[in-house]
């Protein structure tokens, strides 16, 4: 499945966490980096029972990719949009087989396009390894990249490019550009690296007559993959406030606020939490900076008047 839709690093807080999900593996040539990669890729039927909002539908079919990231939990992940946010039926199948497996959604993730489904580990071809993420990838434009999945019922087809750019749809997240083919069926297989093999984004959408594709970055998805591996609940927290646009961007001034019992006023400027230094062009949204927290309150440091004060601002867990 590929829906068009319209899609910030993550807090660096979380890197020095990357363990089991970054790049380790090394390939003697092209072609091994493609084999590694086709066997660790999944073929996606899911059926959507009772859609949700995010769903679009109410019931519906479709196809989807998806790749092995952790063998010994039968993790694979793929698209929100894939996996399907209602209640869904999702079977998979590896290259080299003929029967699907029924695989289980472990989390969601709709703010970059993110989902982890689960297969019995048993299930999993014995020469199948896990692909690995570059977790501290940063954007080089022109870096040869391809990518596997099922365009238009093509299926395994595995396709190169080049990463072109970035595209900020603010509130929505960024996503690197591309022009590796991106149609329907290619939703959730991995891109990687021609260079090294490194997983460093996953195909999310594309545009209507255009070859440009929208990459969710790996960068967004190794802090959730990482508090997911210490059992910990990556979901966005919730807040009873919203930052404001300006220019076009997220900034760190309070725009909205719901609840009159907050300590908060209409234009306060956000410096930190919890101590933690936090600014929209370097961390994201305050929501994917303080994923995996789970106290009830958070301590905010913010500019009101031209000074500067510590307010104590109510948090409610997030889910996926």
């Amino acid at each position: 499945m590929n829906r068009k839709i319209f899609l910030s690093t993550i807090s660096k807080i979380f890197f020095s966490a990357i363990a089991s999900f970054a790049t380790a593996q090394s390939y003697s040539s092209e072609q091994e980096k493609i084999e590694a990669a086709t066997t660790a890729t999944v073929l996606i039927k899911t059926h959507l029972k009772h859609g949700f909002l995010e769903d679009e539908d109410a019931t519906a079919r479709w196809t989807g990719s998806g790749f092995l990231i952790d063998r010994e939990q039968g993790w694979i992940i793929t698209n929100a949009h894939v996996a399907g946010y209602g209640a869904s039926s999702i079977r998979l199948r590896f290259e080299t087989q003929e029967k699907f497996a029924n695989a289980k959604k472990v989390f969601l993730d709709g703010k970059h396009d993110i989902a982890i489904i689960q297969i019995d580990p048993e299930r999993i071809p014995e020469t199948t390894k896990a692909l690995q993420f570059d977790c501290d990838y940063s954007l080089k434009r022109g870096n040869r990249v391809f990518s596997l999945g099922h365009p238009e019922d093509q299926d395994f087809t595995v396709s190169f490019g080049v990463i072109s750019g970035i595209k900020d749809f603010h509130v929505d997240g960024s996503y690197y550009t591309t022009d590796l083919v991106t149609e329907s069926g290619s939703s959730g297989g991995p891109v990687m690296l021609a260079s090294s093999g490194a997983v460093i984004g996953v195909t999310t959408a594309g545009f209507d007559n255009s070859d440009i594709g929208f990459v969710t970055k790996s960068s967004d998805i190794c802090p959730i993959l990482e508090l997911l591996k210490d059992g910990k609940n990556p979901a966005r927290p919730k807040f009873s406030f919203q930052t404001m646009i300006a220019d076009k961007k997220i900034s760190p001034l309070i725009g909205a606020i719901f609840d009159s019992d907050l300590p908060l006023r209409l234009g306060d400027e956000i410096l930190s939490w919890n101590g933690n230094l936090w600014s929209p062009e370097d961390h994201g949204d305050l929501p994917d900076a303080m994923r995996g927290y789970t106290q009830p309150t958070v301590q905010l440091s913010v500019i009101r008047d031209g000074q500067e004060m510590s307010l104590n601002v109510p948090v409610e867990p997030g889910k996926s």
